[in-house]
C-alpha cells in the first residue's frame, strides 16, 4: 500500500510538470535514506542494522535525453554520489572536500568507474559496520543494543544465502580476513584525511559505555 501511494504522488507530480511544459526539461531522482527488514534477521518493519536490507536503496534517474528508458545499472554507489553527480549534471564544480564520486558518466551509460566493495555503517540502534563485495557481506556488531541475534563478527554469501541465515564468520577464516582488511583500510583512510574528525559511530558507542558503566555502579 506505501509503494502504491507513493507511486501515486509521483505521478501528480509528473503530470503537473508535464501541464506545464518543463517534464522534458526536469531530471527526476527517487532515492531514499535507508530500506527496511522485512523478516530479515528476523527484524519487521524497521531499520536497526548495517545490513543489505537497509543498505539497498532505490535509485531511479529520468535524465531527458540521456537515460534509456527501462536500463538497469547495477555499479556499487553510495549515496554520497548523489551530490558531485547533481553538480555534474548541472554544470558546477563539486566541493573539493567530497566523499562521493560522479555517476553521471554511469548515466550516459560509459562508467567513469566501478567499485568492487562498499563500507556500510549503523549508529541510531545497533552499533555495527559492514562490508559489502559482489557476492560476501561482512557485519561487524560493536552494541547490539538489545537485538541479540547479531553475532559479533558475521559473514555472509549473499548468492548462496541472500537473507543472511547462516554465518560462514568461522567456516571461512580467510574471506572473513580480507574483508575485515577492507574495513580497517577503509577506517584508516578516513581518519587521515584532512577534513576528518572524530568516528561518530565511536563516539555513539563510547557514550553508551559510560551511561552503562555508571548504572552498574
Amino acid at each position: 500500500c506505501e509503494i502504491a501511494y507513493t507511486d501515486d504522488q509521483v505521478a501528480r507530480v509528473l503530470k503537473v510538470l508535464e501541464k506545464q511544459g518543463v517534464l522534458d526539461d526536469a531530471i527526476i531522482i527517487i532515492s531514499a535514506d535507508h530500506g527496511d527488514n522485512f523478516g530479515e534477521h528476523g527484524i519487521y518493519s524497521d531499520h536497526v542494522c548495517a545490513d543489505e536490507a537497509i543498505h539497498h536503496v532505490p535509485l531511479i534517474v529520468r535524465w531527458p535525453g540521456v537515460t534509456t528508458p527501462g536500463s538497469v545499472c547495477d555499479s556499487m554507489l553510495y549515496n554520497v554520489d548523489l551530490l558531485p553527480t547533481l553538480c555534474e549534471m548541472v554544470g558546477l564544480d563539486a566541493p573539493a572536500h567530497c566523499d562521493g564520486r560522479s555517476f553521471a558518466g554511469h548515466l550516459h551509460g560509459s562508467p567513469a568507474f566501478d567499485r568492487d566493495h562498499l563500507v556500510w555503517g549503523h549508529g541510531l540502534y545497533t552499533l555495527q559496520r559492514a562490508v559489502r563485495t559482489r557476492q560476501h557481506l561482512m557485519i561487524r556488531t560493536y552494541d547490539n543494543y538489545g537485538y541479540t541475534q547479531f553475532d559479533p563478527v558475521a559473514l555472509y554469501d549473499m548468492d548462496a544465502d541472500p537473507y543472511q541465515t547462516h554465518n560462514l564468520a568461522d567456516a571461512q577464516p580467510q574471506q572473513l580476513a580480507a574483508m575485515d582488511h577492507l574495513l580497517c583500510q577503509w577506517e584508516h583512510d578516513q581518519r587521515t584525511k584532512l577534513w576528518s574528525g572524530d568516528d561518530p559511530l565511536m563516539s555513539v558507542l563510547h557514550h553508551r559505555q559510560r551511561t552503562e558503566a555508571r548504572f552498574a555502579r
